[in-house]
C-alpha cells in the first residue's frame, strides 16, 4: 500500500507547502540568473567601443586582421555560436539554436576560445 509524501493535519499546512515551494523556486531561478549573468561575454557593441577608442590606427588594423584569422579558423557552426554568445544571447537561447543542452553549448563556446588562444595568442 502506498503512503502520501504529505499529511496535512490542518488546512494551513497545504498553504505553507505551497508558500515554501514557491519560495524555493524563486530563489532558484534568481540564481540561475545570477550565473547567468556572470558568466556573460562581453557585448560587441562594448568590443566596438573598446575597438574605436584605440589610438593607433594599426592597432585597429590588428584586431580586424586577428578576428579574420579567428574566422578562418572556424567552421560555420563554430563561428555562429561565437556570434551568438558575443550579441549577448543565453546559453538556453544558444543551446535551442543548435539543438544541444546548454551546457554542451558553454564546453563547445570554451574550447573554441582556448583554441584561439593557443593558435592565435592571448
Amino acid at each position: 500500500m502506498k503512503q502520501d509524501k504529505f499529511d496535512f493535519s490542518d488546512p494551513g499546512d497545504l498553504g505553507n507547502l505551497l508558500m515554501a515551494m514557491t519560495h524555493n523556486r524563486v530563489i532558484d531561478h534568481a540564481r540561475h540568473l545570477r550565473a547567468e549573468c556572470e558568466s556573460r561575454v562581453q557585448s560587441s557593441a562594448s568590443l566596438e567601443r573598446f575597438a574605436a577608442e584605440t589610438e593607433e590606427p594599426s592597432a585597429t588594423v590588428s584586431c580586424h586582421e586577428i578576428a579574420e584569422q579567428a574566422r578562418a579558423m572556424l567552421s560555420e557552426d563554430e563561428w555562429r555560436l561565437v556570434q551568438a554568445r558575443v550579441a549577448g544571447e543565453c546559453w538556453d537561447d544558444i543551446a535551442t539554436l543548435f539543438g544541444i543542452e546548454p551546457d554542451a553549448a558553454r564546453m563547445r563556446f570554451a574550447r573554441i576560445l582556448q583554441r584561439l588562444k593557443e593558435v592565435l595568442g592571448p
